[in-house]
């Protein structure tokens, strides 16, 4: 039998590396070149954002999305990413908390920044998340927060269906992902 030190503080076991990644300051390089991508932090919008990361094959990503979920729900998504992002910004503002003047990566570069932005949206899991990308974009606490603001706007379940839709266009436009 093992002598023990009741004194001794109780072992925890280690964080996971979704709680050690959202502990750490928001990614808000990777925030900018996404809004600069998509028009910019006043005129941000989804379509713009997948129209510069998929270049030629915007309007094919968006035939795929529609012919697999349904127009609707991609509609409805686009309008959840486009709030989810003014809200996110809104609540940054409120924190005084300003962007760099420069995104990186490169927004240009649309490889890496589509490789960025699935990169920060895995999970401890290796899954892509909404929920995942927004901790990393803005932190965890203006994370919960827009997710709440998204709840009460669109509801539960318009959250969750975007969630499966923006998943599957990160997939998508993932550069790794290709075959």
């Amino acid at each position: 039998m093992l002598a023990t030190d009741s004194s001794a503080a109780p072992l925890r076991p280690p964080a996971s590396p979704r709680d050690v990644r959202a502990a750490n300051a928001p990614q808000l390089a990777l925030l900018r070149a996404l809004l600069t991508a998509g028009g910019g932090a006043a005129n941000f919008r989804t379509t713009n954002l997948v129209a510069t990361l998929a270049g030629a094959d915007a309007d094919g990503e968006f035939a795929a999305l529609i012919k697999r979920f349904g127009a609707q729900a991609v509609k409805r998504s686009i309008l959840v990413f486009d709030f989810s992002l003014a809200d996110a910004l809104r609540r940054l503002r409120e924190h005084t908390i300003a962007l760099p003047a420069v995104g990186q990566p490169d927004p240009g570069d649309h490889g890496a920044l589509a490789a960025a932005l699935y990169h920060a949206g895995v999970d401890a899991r290796g899954s892509f998340t909404a929920g995942t990308l927004l901790d990393d974009l803005v932190s965890r606490p203006v994370g919960a927060r827009v997710v709440t603001d998204v709840n009460a706007k669109f509801g539960v379940a318009v959250d969750a269906h975007y969630q499966v839709v923006l998943r599957q266009l990160m997939s998508d436009l993932n550069p790794a992902s290709e075959p």
